[in-house]
């Protein structure tokens, strides 16, 4: 599951995808940031260009030149809300959670409603759970080779995570034709021994929000935090890691890409085949997927992966099930039957084109109700496969 950030330019609050697209997507962020510079040739002592100028690093993530652009423009306008809260998230994503806290601080103050203070506040609240620190038991940390630093509470898998993430690029690069790296702040693993401190943790990062019963791993985008349930077997915590690290990958290239596409190739990257936590929603898969569930999936928003609507727990946790089991299904066979397909749908996607502009590259001009019959084939297969 991924925990995207809904705000501009890539600060935003911790929230499952949903709600207003990134206004600044990379295809136009060139240009953007040439007419600033052009701006601020002319005048360069406007706070306010300064400000969006450092919105363009944090866009990047490029987190110390969004802190030295946001002090030039709090210097020419003190106070300015739009630096003080990009410098919050810059400090927080550098992990300086003491000095992001007083920006945030700040920057939350005025109209409650407006999206600046709304941003402000829910990054206020995961500063606050990070200068706390997990509390749970005492930490020991490893850093891993690509500069990520892995917390480990008690589950004794901190090398083993450290490990398991530096193959994952190059997967990646297979499987989309992407670049293999890419500018971005160490990511803080943490490693829990036991669900109940992961999701109590979980919660004072994510504030509001509800992870589905199943959940074993989140990862929280405006923090760069990778929370995850490292107990119980190997495979297992390989399967999670790597499915979490996926939506890492893809936040260096896009701010918020479609649920269906980010969940499937997380799973089709985390495992060869069915695994046991999708068995049960590829049976549905492979007996009742035809066109208009495909076309409600490519429409959906983020909240089909957390069973959104639904009030009974065990009815949430199934609608949750099927959605991940039916994405996964849809990128998996896109991967090896249709992969010059899955590439367009990814590169539509950091083009910033909407999501039915997404869903048509993956279809390639096929109807849903034909990838239907190719996807519940593909579901039965897999199920055979894994002896299911």
């Amino acid at each position: 599951m991924v925990l995207l950030s809904t705000w501009s330019a890539g600060c935003g609050s911790a929230a499952p995808a949903r709600g207003a697209r990134d206004p600044l997507p990379w295809r136009d962020l060139p240009a953007a940031e040439a007419e600033v510079r052009r701006a601020l040739e002319e005048t360069p002592d406007d706070g306010r260009l300064w400000a969006a100028w450092a919105g363009m690093a944090s866009r990047r993530r490029q987190w110390a030149e969004c802190v030295a652009r946001c002090d030039r423009a709090l210097a020419l306008v003190p106070g300015l809300r739009e630096a003080l809260l990009y410098r919050g998230a810059a400090r927080l994503a550098m992990g300086d959670a003491e000095g992001a806290g007083g920006d945030l601080e700040r920057a939350a103050e005025g109209t409650p409603g407006a999206p600046p203070a709304r941003a402000a506040a829910r990054l206020l609240r995961i500063a606050g759970a990070r200068r706390r620190g997990p509390g749970l038991v005492s930490p020991a940390c490893h850093e891993a080779s690509l500069g990520t630093v892995v917390t480990d509470l008690g589950s004794g898998h901190a090398r083993a995570v450290a490990t398991m993430l530096e193959d994952l690029d190059e997967d990646a690069v297979r499987a989309l034709g992407l670049p293999r790296s890419r500018e971005a702040p160490p990511l803080t693993v943490v490693s829990f021994a036991r669900r109940e401190d992961f999701a109590r943790y979980a919660a004072a990062l994510l504030d509001e929000q509800v992870l589905p019963g199943m959940s074993l791993g989140v990862y929280v985008s405006p923090t760069r935090d990778l929370l995850l349930v490292g107990s119980g077997d190997g495979e297992r915590l390989r399967r999670v890691l790597r499915h979490e690290a996926t939506h890492e990958y893809l936040d260096g290239f896009v701010a918020e890409p479609a649920p269906w596409l980010s969940e499937g190739l997380a799973d089709h990257l985390a495992a060869e085949g069915c695994h046991p936590e999708r068995a049960v929603g590829l049976r549905r898969t492979a007996a009742a997927c035809d066109g208009g569930r495909l076309s409600a999936l490519f429409a959906a928003d983020g909240g089909v992966f957390t069973g959104a609507g639904e009030s009974v727990p065990a009815r949430r946790a199934e609608v949750a099930g099927d959605n991940y089991a039916l994405a996964f299904a849809v990128v998996d066979r896109l991967a090896r039957a249709h992969p010059e397909r899955l590439r367009a749908a990814f590169a539509a996607q950091i083009e910033g084109r909407p999501p039915e502009a997404v869903a048509a590259a993956a279809l390639g001009g096929i109807a849903p109700e034909a990838f239907a019959v190719e996807v519940r084939a593909h579901a039965a297969t897999l199920l055979d496969a894994a002896g299911r």
